[in-house]
């Protein structure tokens, strides 16, 4: 799989500018196909500044058949010096940096020419290879170096000065990079924006799409800033069924910690289901069995509350983090409880005195 566009030339307006990709995570409206949205061409000159997570990066993009470089910021995760991109976007005008393009979705393009290969493969984006390497693997291999490293990468050791192991670390290098790319492709055309993507291979590393495929509402519970509904949005582009159990537990799972984040410990369970229903679009009967099943699996807590009354909705479903804090809470103060009965039983069956007594000649009284 090549994951590099290996087009010439901008294509503002075709189909691929308009794919699901890179319209923001899941969900979030951008203004797709607005006059605000535009798409440029270019290569990154520089890297002014790159978060540790990658979600977030500032550089400088010289665009083609533009004077001046442009700034432009977003997650730009494994993007070096050097690199071809077709970005999309729109431009806002900082009141401390002036003006740039907040990117919604990138394409890294294949450098077009041996100036650029050179360039790009002397950025530090390979571990082992430097501005020197890199001008001879490019004098060796031409213009299809990267696409040589994609399929026989074993090749690089033909280079001069690129003993065993070097190509070795070579080697590994740049599979490191292409997985990166190939999450980074796979999610983006799935309308996942730069930023969350990033994110997304920062907690799963190269198992994202993998992970992803199997059960994509993990994203929800596991990556901050990734909602049930964006996940269910990208679970409908993978094709999860509407009635997927993976769906009918992740959406139970919202509903309660939803409710905990007002204020509730537990969530009476016929309004659990009630609620999970509507939100689901199904028929209560299936989160009424993801409830159960949530229970079997550790994830959620159900106690009976024979104190309820018929009209206050039976069993307490719990989320397993605060029926913990619950059941320490309430273990903590029958501890205390106990300490408090100990003292007044050891208090009773002392000799009654008087709490004010007669300190040695000399001596104030003192209070006991």
């Amino acid at each position: 799989m090549d994951l590099f566009d290996r087009s010439r030339g901008p294509r503002p307006g075709d189909a691929s500018d308009r794919r699901p990709g890179g319209r923001g995570e899941p969900g979030a409206d951008h203004g797709v196909g607005s006059a605000a949205d535009e798409t440029l061409q270019g290569t990154v000159e520089k890297i002014v500044f790159a978060g540790s997570d990658g979600t977030f990066t500032v550089a400088r993009l010289t665009v083609d058949g533009a004077r001046e470089p442009l700034t432009i910021v977003g997650g730009l995760l494994g993007v070096p010096v050097g690199a071809r991109l077709r970005v999309t976007g729109r431009r806002e005008t900082n009141p401390r940096f002036g003006p740039q393009l907040r990117i919604s979705s990138f394409t890294e393009l294949a450098p077009a020419t041996l100036e650029g290969l050179r360039k790009y493969l002397g950025s530090g984006l390979i571990k082992g290879i430097g501005p020197e390497f890199a001008a001879r693997i490019v004098e060796r291999f031409g213009i299809e170096t990267l696409e040589l490293l994609d399929r026989d990468p074993a090749r690089i050791s033909e280079v001069a000065g690129i003993g065993p192991a070097r190509a070795k670390s070579i080697r590994e290098a740049w599979s490191a990079q292409r997985e990166v790319r190939k999450v980074m492709v796979f999610l983006q055309g799935y309308g996942v924006s730069p930023a969350f993507a990033a994110r997304i291979y920062k907690r799963y590393g190269v198992a994202a799409v993998a992970l992803l495929r199997e059960n994509p509402y993990r994203l929800a519970f596991d990556v901050w800033g990734i909602g049930f509904l964006s996940a269910d949005k990208l679970a409908a582009a993978l094709g999860i069924a509407k009635e997927s159990p993976a769906r009918i537990d992740a959406g139970v799972r919202h509903v309660l910690e939803d409710a905990s984040t007002g204020g509730d410990v537990f969530v009476p369970r016929e309004r659990l289901v009630r609620e999970a229903a509507a939100l689901l679009g199904t028929a209560e009967a299936l989160p009424q069995a993801a409830v159960d099943r949530l229970a079997q699996a550790g994830e959620v807590a159900v106690e009976a509350r024979p104190e309820a009354g018929p009209l206050e909705g039976g069993e307490a479903v719990y989320t397993t983090a605060l029926h913990q804090a619950e059941v320490a809470l309430a273990s903590g103060l029958a501890r205390l409880l106990g300490v408090l009965r100990a003292y007044r039983q050891s208090s009773s069956n002392s000799p009654s005195t008087s709490p004010c007594t007669t300190s040695p000649v000399g001596r104030k009284p003192s209070l006991r």
